[in-house]
C-alpha cells in the first residue's frame, strides 16, 4: 500500500481562498469519491499556507495516486487547482479523534 499526499493551490491566481473558488464543488466531489472507495485518509488547508491544502490517499501505488490526483479531479483537469503528488511511505500510524478547526494545533 502506497501512502500519497497531494498539495493543491489555485492556479489561477484569484484573490479568493481556494474554498470560495467558482468550481471548488468539483474537488470535494472527487474527495467524496475517495471516501466512498475506501481510498481517502485525510485532506484539509493547511494553516500555514494561505490557498494550499494536502489529501492523503491510501493507493496500491504511486501511479494510481498520481493519475487519480491529476486525471479524475475536475477542479484540477478544469485547471482551478495545480496539484503535485508525492510518494509517502507510512512508519507509525496512530490516528486519534480529530480536533475541530478551532482547536489549537499544539494543544
Amino acid at each position: 500500500m502506497a501512502g500519497v499526499a497531494a498539495h493543491a493551490r489555485p492556479a489561477l491566481g484569484s484573490a479568493r481562498r481556494a474554498g470560495e473558488q467558482p468550481g471548488i464543488e468539483q474537488h470535494f466531489a472527487f474527495l467524496a469519491g475517495l471516501l466512498e472507495r475506501g481510498l481517502l485518509v485525510a485532506a484539509g488547508p493547511l494553516r500555514d499556507v494561505d490557498g494550499h491544502g494536502m489529501t492523503v490517499t491510501r493507493f496500491p501505488s504511486f501511479s494510481a495516486a498520481e493519475h487519480a490526483a491529476t486525471r479524475e479531479d475536475r477542479s484540477v483537469t478544469g485547471g482551478l487547482l495545480a496539484v503535485r503528488v508525492r510518494p509517502w511511505s507510512v512508519v507509525v500510524t496512530v490516528v486519534p479523534a480529530a480536533p475541530t478547526p478551532e482547536a489549537p494545533l499544539d494543544g
